[in-house]
């Protein structure tokens, strides 16, 4: 299991966030529970990570319609991919902002391991 998990910690931005809302969609979450992905203050108070998230989890966009620059591009950088998730009769995309330390470089920011922490917990439930 550990190794599974490292595995999926180690994956690129995009690889990591569709595996972790795959498993998301499974889940049947409560209001505060989803305010938790849709809200930056209230995920950094509730996942209690030492590095704080910058970006809501998840963006709600229209269910209809493309994805355009707006939804994605935050300040004019892109901060969400342009692919639409479902959840519950909503459409969303996801934060592509994600950390975890990498051999070889500097970074030791880690806003995946306590995010999959999270999931895990309400998969418990």
């Amino acid at each position: 299991m550990k190794l599974e998990l490292e595995k999926l910690l180690s994956l690129k931005n995009e690889d990591f966030i569709k595996r972790a809302f795959a498993r998301i969609q499974k889940l049947s979450l409560s209001d505060e529970q989803l305010h938790v992905l849709t809200d930056v203050d209230f995920a950094n108070k509730t996942i209690k990570d030492r590095n704080r998230y910058t970006y809501p989890i998840i963006k709600e966009v229209p269910i209809y319609g493309e994805v355009t620059q707006e939804m994605t591009h935050v300040k004019g950088n892109r901060r969400y991919f342009d692919e639409k998730f479902f959840y519950n009769n909503r459409a969303y995309v996801l934060c592509n902002d994600w950390y975890y330390p990498t051999e070889g470089k500097k970074n030791t920011k880690d806003t995946r391991t306590k995010f999959i922490e999270w999931i895990e917990n309400l998969e418990m439930m």
